[in-house]
């Protein structure tokens, strides 16, 4: 007879409710909203989790060769549930922005020198999402500067791996698209790449409240971008790109 599950145990939350120590507490002045930072950071890396767990069901539904038709909507169902876990996690900033800075003050130096930018977490799903190492701005370095050696290692094992990107690009590559007297899909295609790039260069180009170097580094990344679109339009060059692994479109 199956023992009886009770909902505590299952969700483990003796454990989980035990995961919020205040760094301010050793010092005997606990900051009050320090509570706050700890929780929301602690629900964002638990979706970011469950990220990588939907992530790796579609990189499975893609790595098959041919993919079964109703799998191709299994995989627009998981992706779609991960937009809207990404909408709740832009919902979440509203609620820490209920900490006013000087709050956060009360207890940063007590955190030092952890910081966001040390979710190893995140870097994976943007690197299994397609992201390289290359097509990373480096602003200060590299971002695996400051990440432990096991996380470091782990994050450059994934580069190695086949993104979601990548498995998409095969797939459409393998795809029999129409091309007929009325209708051409490559022809329809890059037409509607070159409109999107086109208008997203004039975007960058007129906006009101972008810096001068950062316009400038936006107009080179369109530019790029264009290049090697343009790349793939040409059978002749894709073929001879992907020979030597230079397709590396950073859109």
């Amino acid at each position: 007879m199956k023992t009886p599950i009770y909902y505590g145990d299952y969700l483990q939350l003796d454990k989980l409710l035990d995961c919020q120590h205040r760094e301010t507490m050793k010092r005997g002045h606990p900051a009050h909203d320090e509570m706050l930072f700890i929780t929301v950071h602690q629900a964002y890396e638990l979706w970011f989790k469950h990220l990588l767990f939907e992530l790796e069901a579609v990189r499975d539904i893609f790595n098959q060769n041919p993919i079964p038709e109703a799998h191709i909507s299994q995989a627009v169902h998981l992706m779609e549930r991960m937009v809207e876990i990404l909408k709740l996690l832009v919902q979440q900033v509203d609620v820490l922005e209920t900490m006013t800075p000087m709050d956060f003050l009360d207890f940063r130096d007590d955190l030092m020198p952890a910081s966001g930018f040390q979710s190893w977490q995140f870097r994976l799903l943007e690197i299994r999402l397609g992201l390289r190492h290359f097509g990373r701005s480096q602003v200060a370095g590299s971002y695996l500067q400051v990440l432990n050696e096991t996380h470091r290692q782990r994050l450059q094992n994934a580069e190695k791996e086949t993104n979601l990107f990548d498995l998409i690009q095969q797939w459409l590559e393998r795809m029999p698209f129409v091309s007929d007297q009325m209708f051409d899909f490559w022809q329809s295609y890059a037409q509607a790449v070159r409109t999107m790039l086109g208008n997203e260069a004039e975007t960058v180009r007129i906006h009101p409240h972008m810096a001068d170097d950062q316009r400038t580094v936006e107009l080179q990344r369109i530019h790029e971008n264009q290049n090697q679109f343009e790349q793939i339009f040409d059978p002749s060059q894709h073929a001879k790109l992907q020979e030597d692994g230079q397709i590396r479109l950073s859109y």
